[in-house]
């Protein structure tokens, strides 16, 4: 048995843990070098003693690590959310170019009613109209509205993860 490592993980002195077992610290230091034994109420109180300190020493292990779980999941509800800004930022920035083309589109459709009433070549109506319909197939309203609706989804997912962050933060 080792005072010194009760000492260390329970902060007691030789005097003290003697005086709690019922013995001398002369008695106690002599049973510490294996050359004088305890009574069996003295080995109960020591065992007793024992316990209290390895739960001490498994509740502080436990507690790193909790406490190391913790700072992971942290750490990637932390880049989670670093990802999803990111993508509601390029989101949005394909939004706004979905919209710029939706816009163009529609003065499209203006010139080529002008170009129809000044009796432009039918070819040359035809190649605009062709390109016009194809952009009309990619930028649509449902396409618009679905990627307005994934935008809405990250940013929910956003708030969502600011949520757990504080309630991980109080903790």
């Amino acid at each position: 048995m080792e005072a010194t490592s009760l000492k260390s993980n329970l902060g007691l002195t030789q005097e003290e843990i003697a005086l709690y077992l019922g013995v001398t610290r002369s008695q106690w230091s002599m049973y510490c070098i294996g050359k004088r034994k305890l009574s069996t109420e003295a080995l109960e109180k020591l065992t007793h003693l024992l316990r209290f300190s390895q739960n001490q020493i498994s509740t502080k292990k436990g507690i790193k690590t909790i406490i190391k779980a913790r700072k992971k999941v942290i750490q990637v509800l932390e880049n989670k959310l670093a990802k999803t800004e990111l993508k509601v930022f390029l989101q949005t920035k394909k939004r706004l170019h979905f919209e710029k083309k939706q816009q163009e589109i529609e003065k499209s459709i203006t010139c080529v009613a002008f170009l129809k009433s000044q009796n432009t070549s039918k070819l040359a109506l035809k190649i605009i109209e062709n390109r016009i319909n194809k952009e009309l197939q990619t930028y649509n309203e449902t396409n618009r509205l679905l990627l307005i609706t994934q935008i809405n989804l990250l940013k929910e997912e956003i708030k969502s993860l600011k949520i757990s962050l504080k309630k991980l933060m109080k903790t």
